[in-house]
């Protein structure tokens, strides 16, 4: 669906350089002010004008001619970049620790170390259970049952720090 919206922004924008290119070659003509300014202007600057507007029309045609061969082509693998999917990232599992951290200090929490250390275990199981695109569907979800999983890892997670004392 995406390839077919990226097709439909490519028709555009060479609907757009071909109307261009059939303004600065004359077959469209203005209302007779505006054409009278488009007139003077094309006598000064003309030829790069119709360089540029005949040059973008063909790359514009040649791009779009690539994209349908490469959708017909279904060996190659144009449209989804990666197939792989997203992992993890240290940045991803710090800013999740640090959301963490600052809604259990405006909520319940008095000793900053315990804190840190209950959410740092809950980022490490919740992207231990869960990859980053189940993540993003569970964020689809309501909220009872977001906070019925995250309720889940953070109990196992205070059983593991209670059992670690």
């Amino acid at each position: 669906m995406q390839a077919i919206g990226g097709l439909i922004d490519d028709i555009i924008v060479l609907g757009i350089f071909i109307y261009f290119s059939l303004l600065v070659s004359g077959k469209i003509k203005l209302r007779q002010e505006r054409q009278e300014k488009f007139d003077a202007m094309m006598e000064r600057r003309g030829t790069l004008f119709k360089i540029l507007a005949y040059g973008g029309t063909i790359i514009f045609a040649a791009l779009i001619l690539i994209g349908i061969f490469s959708f017909k082509d279904k060996s190659q693998n144009a449209f989804n970049v990666s197939t792989q999917p997203r992992q993890w990232t240290q940045a991803d599992k710090d800013a999740m620790t640090k959301a963490c951290i600052e809604n259990a200090k405006n909520s319940y929490a008095k000793d900053p170390v315990k804190t840190t250390s209950l959410c740092e275990c809950v980022t490490e199981k919740f992207t231990a259970k869960y990859t980053y695109d189940q993540a993003q569907e569970l964020g689809k979800k309501s909220r009872q049952e977001q906070m019925d999983s995250a309720f889940i890892l953070i109990k196992s997670c205070m059983n593991d720090t209670a059992n670690t004392k």
